[in-house]
């Protein structure tokens, strides 16, 4: 990301404590990448969480991958598959259901 753009890089987060510590706040002022964290119970506001909604329903849940490298591949067969039917009126349909929540 960074060879691609100079300026300050705005990374949007939840509240998870962990973006909180010291040695990451210390990398992003080295980096000139400031964190925006969302309000509490306001994960709907991040515009990746419909496409993690889907991807759960499509490759995760209700799955028993045995390793790793099982759900891996489900993951990446998924993200193919939605990239290639990107206007599939069930996916349309979860996103706009989870961006309006």
């Amino acid at each position: 990301m960074r060879s691609l753009y100079s300026e300050k890089l705005y990374v949007i987060l939840d509240n998870f404590s962990p973006h909180l510590k010291d040695e990451v706040i210390s990398w992003c002022k080295k980096n000139n990448i400031e964190l925006v964290f969302l309000p509490t119970n306001a994960s709907w506001l991040n515009r990746i969480e419909c496409h993690f909604t889907a991807l759960r329903k499509f490759a995760i849940r209700n799955s028993n991958y045995r390793s790793h490298t099982e759900l891996a591949s489900a993951i990446r067969r998924y993200i193919i598959w939605r990239n290639k039917n990107h206007e599939h009126k069930i996916v349309k349909s979860i996103e706009n259901r989870v961006n309006f929540l």
